[in-house]
């Protein structure tokens, strides 16, 4: 990412000439090249889920909150969607495009959450973590995922 000049995820490059790094230009870009398995997210359910997540997250960390309750509940929520629900990932047995910004979202959660307030996301939501270990274990995350130890530069910075 950083040797193709893009300092700022999501980012896309494929091949030597393609180059994206807007996320709606990226999911446009994937539908049309590779169709199938279609990666579109039509499940509200999911979407309900995860929806609140991410602000949460953001007000715990810029201290517009600053008791991780709203962040725990939010954990909390996914983890008994997961429980409810009898596929891998939030919408199907492969990933969606919902998976592909939460995942990332829940990585980041883990490491600059720890780094920057000693808070970790709960061991007991046990389904989560199952869903976070599925998300590391598809090679695309893992190649895609900033490293903890990059995470961790840009949080000192």
């Amino acid at each position: 990412m950083l040797n193709a000049g893009l300092r700022h995820a999501p980012a896309l490059q494929h091949g030597d000439d393609l180059i994206l790094s807007h996320q709606d230009e990226i999911i446009d870009y994937i539908d049309r090249k590779f169709p199938i398995p279609s990666l579109k997210c039509e499940c509200s359910a999911a979407s309900d889920a995860t929806a609140n997540l991410f602000r949460s997250f953001a007000f715990f960390i810029k201290e517009v909150n600053t008791d991780p309750k709203a962040l725990d509940m939010e954990l909390i929520r996914l983890d008994r969607y997961f429980n409810d629900i009898n596929t891998s990932f939030l919408a199907a047995n492969h990933l969606t495009h919902l998976d592909c910004y939460i995942l990332p979202k829940l990585h980041t959660i883990r490491i600059a959450l720890n780094a920057l307030k000693g808070y970790e996301i709960p061991t007991n939501l046990y389904n989560l973590w199952g869903y976070m270990k599925r998300g590391y274990a598809m090679e695309s995350f893992r190649k895609s995922c900033p490293s903890d130890q990059v995470h961790s530069l840009y949080i000192q910075i």
